[in-house]
């Protein structure tokens, strides 16, 4: 059970994820609903047995951000003009040539490009500048197109969209932006939920619509990361993904084994002299020779990926200490706080 806001009424509902259709029962519409009219029954209902669910009728209660998870949003404070270095000499990209059987499925992704502008797309919702569309044309077999918008082949379009999210959502608290992903989070539920609001609010307010499927509220993980009021840690699927790679055989995999055990580096002590074999094969004039320090590397940073640290929250009025270190392979830096007794 949970409180929901229904209209102007706090009610206690029972969320059920498999449900298609919200049910209120007859009572509940008489005591707090009897002012919104009530059409006939829109669909035919049945439970878990297969019975049959007796329906009075069904009604539309108001929203309050019916458009913030439909339709494509489009900021009207923000266009993107990139700047281009004039000593660049431009390039023309050719037509990718794309096999016959693949034709009607590529006209009819484009023509759904077409219709639909492209809905729920982060980048997308951001106007391009109308002196800057000519440069994201490209080649189809059904002609030349262009971007109205800020598209993901632009190598100023990461940097743009951060700056953007970080001046829209700018002095609301507890809100971390991450390109197209937004955490709200708060010490308490209720504060949690007013950061939430404060956030739809500012996004109605821009225009900026939200996809809807991949929306998850009160979720403790995040980017890779569970989190917690005791911490963070890596996700457990991602440990396990980690532990079952096999041993490398190339320096490409172990550039992506050593590239995967990194993201989580926060949680790995002595990283750099675990690391220092396998780092040592990805030098340019190195010959392949698999040693069995490489192996107790992968072997080490596997078991110790299997039970990481929770690595606390930084707390702004708990003393700060940075330790730094130095040796002939790495050099290394580690902020620590004393919070309480540890």
């Amino acid at each position: 059970m949970c409180s929901v806001m229904v209209g102007d009424v706090t009610l206690p509902l029972l969320l059920d994820t498999g449900a298609t259709v919200s049910l209120l029962n007859l009572v509940t519409y008489t005591r707090f609903f009897s002012h919104e009219s009530m059409g006939p029954p829109s669909t035919t209902l049945r439970g878990y047995a297969n019975s049959e669910i007796d329906i009075v009728g069904s009604l539309q209660l108001p929203q309050q951000w019916p458009a913030l998870f439909s339709g494509v949003g489009c900021l009207e404070t923000f266009t993107h003009q990139p700047l281009l270095d004039p000593t660049v000499t431009p390039v023309i990209q050719p037509l990718r040539r794309s096999p016959l059987a693949l034709r009607d499925d590529i006209s009819a992704e484009l023509q759904r490009m077409l219709d639909d502008d492209i809905i729920e797309q982060g980048y997308l919702q951001v106007p391009l500048h109308t002196d800057s569309c000519n440069l994201t044309g490209f080649i189809t077999h059904k002609g030349v197109f262009r971007y109205k918008c800020m598209g993901f082949g632009l190598s100023s379009t990461p940097s743009c969209f951060q700056k953007i999210m970080a001046s829209i959502f700018a002095g609301i608290p507890g809100v971390a932006i991450y390109l197209e992903d937004i955490v709200v989070h708060g010490a308490t539920t209720e504060s949690h939920d007013e950061r939430l609001h404060s956030v739809f609010s500012a996004m109605a307010k821009h225009h900026l619509t939200l996809n809807g499927e991949k929306s998850v509220f009160t979720a403790p993980s995040f980017v890779g990361f569970r989190i917690s009021a005791d911490g963070s840690y890596p996700l457990l699927s991602n440990t396990e993904a980690i532990h079952r790679l096999p041993e490398p055989t190339s320096t490409a995999q172990v550039a992506c084994f050593l590239g995967m055990t990194a993201y989580y580096l926060c949680f790995l002590p002595h990283y750099s002299a675990m690391t220092a074999p396998l780092r040592k094969l990805l030098k340019q004039d190195e010959p392949w020779l698999w040693s069995p320090a490489c192996s107790d590397a992968v072997r080490l940073l596997k078991s110790q990926r299997a039970s990481p640290p929770v690595l606390a929250h930084f707390d702004l009025a708990s003393p700060t200490l940075v330790t730094c270190d130095a040796s002939a392979m790495a050099i290394g830096a580690v902020m620590s706080q004393l919070q309480g007794e540890i």
